[in-house]
């Protein structure tokens, strides 16, 4: 690699670091984090100062299947408003498989 390869690379891992670090003390899934909310309901889950409560599952559904499971559970089916919620439930599912 040439110096200047090195150098962007090193850049990049501390950056990645610190968007981590960010991401988790956002969610609460940090060293010092605090506890989850109890405003959702069980099986749910939040992001601290988020307004919404998600509920991930694994079975395969139609979406009008999915959409019908979810109004039993006086819920909807998500609805992405923001880039930054977009972020957060997708690196929620990337870091947690299986839930």
């Amino acid at each position: 690699m040439t110096k200047g390869m090195k150098h962007m690379s090193k850049r990049v891992m501390r950056g990645a670091r610190k968007l981590e670090i960010l991401v988790n003390n956002f969610l609460g899934t940090g060293p010092g984090a605090k506890s989850k909310s109890t405003r959702c309901p069980e099986g749910y889950v939040t992001f601290d100062k988020w307004l919404s409560c998600y509920k991930f599952s694994t079975f395969n559904a139609s979406w009008y299947e999915a959409r019908d499971f979810c109004t039993g559970m006086d819920s909807d089916l998500v609805s992405i408003d923001s880039l930054k919620e977009q972020f957060l439930v997708s690196f929620f599912i990337r870091n947690n498989p299986g839930t």
